[in-house]
């Protein structure tokens, strides 16, 4: 297990090599989807939850690798935007996303 700290290094590393955030996370969603193609029966179905951030960014692009896969793909995601809550305040509402792909 890698640490926080450790994975800042690594990215900062990454980027002095001249690597983007665009293709560490499509690297990084590639590689999850592998390990569930090497996990998982075709005709199978996984639900990946993806957060906010970069670790939620490596999720929708482990779920679009998934489109090619045998495999009905659930995708959970959670994004915040700001509401009315009444009039003259503003907030914060949570929407779950749910995506659905077979292939």
């Amino acid at each position: 297990m890698i640490t926080g700290e450790r994975m800042a290094a690594v990215d900062e590393n990454a980027a002095g090599l001249g690597v983007t955030q665009k293709q560490l996370m499509e690297s990084s969603g590639n590689a999850v989807a592998r390990a569930v193609r090497d996990a998982a029966e075709p005709d199978s179905g996984v639900t990946i939850v993806a957060g906010r951030g970069n670790n939620g960014g490596d999720a929708f692009v482990a779920a679009r690798f998934l489109e090619d896969y045998d495999c009905t793909t659930i995708l959970l995601g959670r994004r915040r935007r700001s509401v009315p809550r009444s009039p003259g305040r503003t907030g914060t509402r949570s929407r779950t996303r749910t995506r659905t792909c077979e292939r």
